[in-house]
């Protein structure tokens, strides 16, 4: 029953990535899972919640890699540089279920408001793997409390526009903005030695607003 469930999961993954979030239907998934249709209902009441299942799952991968980080003996320079390889190399997650997300929060219009606020806890779960990192590593931080969480924040929103930018958005001169769904191409760009550099950079960015 469990690899079902699995199953699931997986080919939803696949046909948001072929067809977008709202274009796919319970058939389409059980058609690319081999299921029957009623086999679904066994796991899910809709498609929201194996959406919400999936978005869950990443949730707790993100709190799992944040708490090991914390609980390493690092310095603050090291902390932040790993959290950013976490976040942005390809070893540090799951690269299918984050280009995922990408794809969905295209279509925030036709989420329903419990996939929504998943979105939400999704950001404020590294902004409070900020509030941790001050209170671990105060005596090297400068930031008054008061202003600990909007500094976490503003990390926060640099990181997630370099992502988006870096590996999730493509421009053409014609055809414009276009949202990157292919795996590799977005593999290439997480493991080339110009990311690493990039994570340096930001390191030393966020090491400034912090101290």
């Amino acid at each position: 029953m469990e690899n079902k469930r699995k199953m699931l999961i997986e080919s939803l993954k696949i046909l948001i990535l072929k067809k977008g979030y709202s274009n796919t239907t319970i058939d389409d998934i059980t058609k690319e899972a081999n299921i029957s249709k009623g086999s679904f209902y066994t796991y899910f009441k809709n498609k929201d919640e194996l959406l919400e299942e999936i978005l869950s799952n990443k949730m707790e991968s993100i709190k799992k890699e944040n708490e090991k980080i914390l609980k390493e003996d690092f310095t603050l320079d090291a902390v932040i540089e790993n959290f950013l390889i976490s976040k942005i190399k390809e070893r540090g997650f799951d690269i299918k279920t984050e280009v995922v997300v990408m794809n969905i929060l295209q279509n925030l219009d036709v989420l329903s408001p419990t996939t929504k606020k998943f979105l939400l806890e999704r950001d404020q779960i590294n902004i409070k793997f900020f509030q941790d990192i001050f209170i671990k590593y105060s005596k090297f931080i400068k930031i008054e409390l008061k202003d600990v969480i909007n500094h976490a924040k503003i990390i926060d929103c640099i990181i997630n526009h370099f992502k988006i930018n870096k590996f999730y958005v493509t421009i053409d001169v014609n055809e414009g903005f276009s949202f990157e769904n292919n795996i590799d191409a977005i593999k290439e760009k997480m493991n080339s030695s110009e990311t690493d550099s990039s994570i340096e950079f930001l390191k030393k960015i966020i090491l400034k607003i912090l101290t």
